[in-house]
């Protein structure tokens, strides 16, 4: 991802995967990715200081395929998450407007945003740096600016 940025720049990366990241951490780094909100407020340094290489994280794209959502589950999924209790489609992140909202679909094991769980078919906003859990999955919400400002800090 780090070699596509830089041939690319900000401006034809952010066509060609989006504005929105939805970047999975180990359970035990979580808490150090979300004390964020945006990158215009802080440091660079700050996006990864204490959570080693940006090369030690999962980066996915939320870059609708059907109108303007973006599927998080298991095999099929548009983002598909690596763990078994993860259901076939798990949530939902719909793309319109500013910032995306995120729903559950109904899934088995729950999704939370900032320690919440989501009531099935309800969508609520999400803001850069937002905790998502999905199942036992952690995830936070990048923007391009944040994803650009840790490629050029680390």
């Amino acid at each position: 991802m780090r070699s596509e940025l830089e041939s690319l720049g900000r401006d034809g990366f952010a066509k060609r995967f989006g504005r929105w990241f939805l970047v999975l951490t180990a359970p035990d780094a979580i808490d150090s990715f979300a004390d964020f909100v945006n990158t215009a407020s802080r440091e660079s340094e700050d996006i990864l200081t204490g959570k080693g290489d940006l090369d030690d994280v999962d980066i996915f794209p939320l870059v609708p395929k059907r109108g303007g959502e973006v599927t998080i589950g298991r095999e099929g999924a548009d983002v598909a998450l690596p763990s078994a209790k993860i259901s076939k489609v798990h949530a939902v992140f719909a793309m319109g407007g500013g910032l995306p909202s995120l729903s559950d679909s109904g899934s088995k094991n729950g999704t939370w945003l900032n320690g919440a769980r989501l009531p099935a078919g309800r969508a609520v906003p999400v803001d850069v740096g937002d905790t998502i859990q999905f199942a036992s999955v952690s995830a936070t919400l990048w923007s391009i600016d944040d994803l650009v400002a840790a490629v050029s800090s680390s």
